[in-house]
């Protein structure tokens, strides 16, 4: 069982010393928040991806607060320590943290905004331990190395490679495994049909309407249900959007509750289908 959270990045599990003077937070941009099995909830990482650690640290510039002095020079990404530990019996791993990027945030006194973006690279699986040290602060992230072939994160990672991916074939082929591991995942034949009403063929959009409807367990309803109403008249359509291709685009108009072709130039109406 795992539950993803639909987050751009994730705040990650953490320990955290926060000491007045200064404030120490620590996200990991590529990380998905699962509910594993064992450990339980953690912050997974794709071994296939490098592990991005984004650092933000605030000092107060303010006599007496032992940061003052390096942050307010250019050597201030010095005093930010990272330490990589495998999970079990503490074992420090020979990482050494590349710095990408240094910057420093709006000014704000009396606090100095400082942020570093920092690449401890790629890491076989495992659980694993970020400590990262500034000052009197620490935070420690527990973090989970996953390969995604693993029953519990398979859908997660199909999904994440989907998300990503611009090439319509993997695309596909992505969302049916995810289909093919679960056929009620409604979420997977709603993208799937989404974008193959604009990059599939003919057939493979007929087939991705015909799967969402006989997905629909409870009676169907046209008149009471505007999506399901619309798409059985946007079905009508899929001859004519096949052959406009290059100039029209169709898809789903939250706010309008139904199925919209627009031009592809201007973004103009072309057809309302509800």
């Amino acid at each position: 069982m795992l539950i993803p959270l639909a987050l751009p990045f994730v705040f990650a599990l953490a320990t955290r010393i926060q000491l007045p003077g200064e404030e120490l937070i620590v996200t990991l941009p590529r990380a998905h928040r699962l509910l594993l099995r064992q450990p339980g909830v953690m912050d997974v990482i794709w071994s296939e991806d490098r592990l991005i650690a984004l650092v933000s640290l605030d000092v107060w510039d303010l006599p007496g607060e032992p940061l003052r002095a390096i942050a307010a020079t250019d050597q201030w990404p010095d005093a930010i320590k990272l330490t990589l530990l495998r999970s079990g019996p503490s074992k420090r791993l020979p990482v050494t943290p590349r710095l990408l990027r240094a910057a420093r945030g709006g000014k704000s006194p009396p606090v100095i905004s400082l942020h570093a973006t920092y690449d401890l690279g790629t890491l076989s699986t495992g659980d694993y331990e970020l400590e990262v040290r500034a000052g009197r602060s620490l935070t420690a992230i527990n973090v989970a190395v996953r390969s995604g072939s693993e029953p519990e994160t398979r859908d997660s990672y199909l999904r994440d490679k989907a998300e990503t991916t611009h090439d319509y074939a993997s695309f596909r082929k992505l969302e049916l495994e995810r289909l093919a591991l679960d056929p009620t995942r409604t979420d997977a034949a709603s993208i799937l049909l989404q974008r193959s009403l604009n990059e599939g063929t003919e057939t493979e959009i007929r087939t991705d309407i015909d799967r969402i409807l006989k997905g629909v367990t409870r009676p169907i309803k046209p008149m009471k249900d505007p999506w399901l109403r619309s798409l059985l008249l946007a079905q009508t359509s899929v001859p004519d959007l096949i052959e406009h291709r290059p100039d029209w685009t169709m898809s789903f108009d939250s706010e309008a509750m139904a199925f919209v072709i627009y031009s592809r130039a201007q973004h103009a109406v072309i057809r309302t289908f509800r």
